[in-house]
């Protein structure tokens, strides 16, 4: 049983990694790291999955939006207050994709604050 529950929180771990890193936004961190500056842990089971996908035209180009919606079951909470045993939460992450033509724009950062394509 606790294997499964580890299981869980490193396949959230890696999930929200990849998202985090393929979006640009922030810099890619370890799961201790990211555990440690995390409000909240929680282990437990996903129990649905909601995928909402669009395609935007901006640019010259177009970009493929997903956003996924889990529903997660807490079975145990590890760091953060108000969350439960038992309770439901709920993740949102999300994925674009530049379909093209040519290089997908740049978007606002501490680095770069204009949006250019």
């Amino acid at each position: 049983m606790r294997t499964t529950q580890s299981l869980i929180v490193a396949g959230l771990l890696v999930c929200f990694v990849a998202v985090m890193w393929a979006s640009g936004a922030v810099a890619p961190r370890g799961p201790e790291r990211m555990k440690k500056d995390a409000s909240h842990v929680v282990v437990g089971k996903i129990r649905d999955v909601y995928v909402h996908q669009e395609t935007v035209k901006e640019f010259g180009g177009s970009e493929t939006r997903t956003t996924y919606l889990s529903m997660l079951k807490i079975e145990s909470v590890e760091k953060g207050a108000g969350v439960a045993k038992d309770e439901v939460a709920y993740m949102k992450t999300w994925e674009h994709k530049w379909n093209g033509p040519g290089t997908p724009p740049t978007y606002p950062s501490p680095e770069n604050q204009d949006r250019t394509p």
